[in-house]
């Protein structure tokens, strides 16, 4: 039972990583996504979505063999792809705006991505071991700055968006698809049940967190690219900390972008390539700028891969049910 737990707790982590980047930890993604709704409600359905969602995409595989799914992984890619870029956006603006080091070239998500390929050559492994030491240095450096004091919004009430939050999560699930089916395979039924409460409650749980930070706050301040790091402005020293961890987000959420993206392609010739292709093209489309990406591309993603899931869980159910009635329907051998 204890090995399962700890075996939970490392596949949690890394579903936690591919969801607290760079725009969950500045706050600009929960702004984008729960500015002003109602916290309580809003978490409590964001935890029942992310369960739902985890249980079902940890465990199911019939909808990896789907006619649709052949169409969607292409999708997958390119929200992956968009994703990644936004990372290495996002690398160059905390390094400009925390520490002041802006050398006119983006020296700094260059090497970043350097690092991403490297790690991918250990595949969920690498990401597993990567994601065991940022992980939990992000969640105890997010709670101590939570409760630094800050104009913080114990429990704000207001008006719950369906839309919103099943965008949020649509997203997160959507583009972490290879990734899940990878962690969740081969792995006992309760180790990935416990995986998914694990993931679900420690993400609703941040996301309050931000929420209390973000709730009730001037506005303006709130359309800047980093609105945490904005409200920490005062405090160097938690500034500065903070920005490390915020790259620590940025590298899980990279890395977890980038694992489907590297692992399309083989280790031949061609597959070395694409794979730099891949890099290079990341690296262009993340010169369009962090804002941009989560406040525009984002919201689309999100609803596209919400739509897409259900219709995986509504496959995935029907296959099932079918593969019963022909179970069923089978002759009985009376010898």
């Amino acid at each position: 039972m204890v090995k399962s737990f700890f075996q939970s707790l490392k596949i949690s982590f890394v579903i936690i990583g591919t969801v607290i980047g760079a725009g969950f930890l500045s706050g600009k993604e929960i702004v984008q996504f729960f500015y002003g709704e109602d916290m309580i409600l809003t978490s409590l359905f964001v935890f029942l979505l992310f369960f739902l969602g985890l249980t079902f995409l940890l465990r199911a595989t019939t909808y990896l063999k789907s006619k649709t799914y052949l169409f969607v992984k292409y999708l997958i890619l390119s929200g992956n792809l968009i994703i990644f870029s936004g990372m290495l956006s996002a690398v160059d603006t905390l390094f400009s705006v925390t520490f002041g080091l802006d050398f006119g070239f983006p020296l700094f998500s260059l090497t970043t991505l350097i690092f991403s390929n490297l790690v991918m050559f250990k595949g969920t492994n690498g990401l597993e071991k990567v994601n065991l030491f940022l992980v939990p240095s992000i969640i105890i450096v997010l709670i101590i700055s939570v409760f630094n004091p800050m104009e913080i919004t114990v429990v704000q009430t207001g008006a719950v968006k369906p839309i919103s939050i099943v965008s949020y999560v649509g997203m997160n699930l959507f583009l972490a698809v290879p990734v899940l089916n990878g962690l969740g395979r081969e792995q006992k039924r309760i180790v990935t049940l416990l995986a998914a409460l694990l993931s679900s409650v420690l993400l609703t749980v941040l996301i309050f967190l931000v929420l209390t930070c973000v709730n009730g706050v001037d506005y303006k301040i709130l359309t800047v690219d980093l609105p945490i790091l904005n409200l920490l402005s005062g405090k160097k020293f938690l500034s500065a900390v903070y920005g490390l961890i915020l790259y620590f987000g940025i590298l899980t959420t990279l890395l977890s972008a980038h694992y489907p993206l590297y692992n399309y392609f083989d280790n031949d010739t061609y597959g070395v390539v694409g794979r730099l292709f891949v890099s290079i093209i990341a690296f262009l489309l993340s010169r369009v700028g962090f804002y941009n990406i989560v406040a525009f591309v984002y919201p689309i993603i999100g609803v596209i891969g919400a739509v897409i899931i259900i219709i995986f869980a509504f496959q995935s159910i029907f296959s099932q049910s079918k593969q019963r009635q022909n179970t069923l329907s089978l002759p009985i051998n009376r010898e």
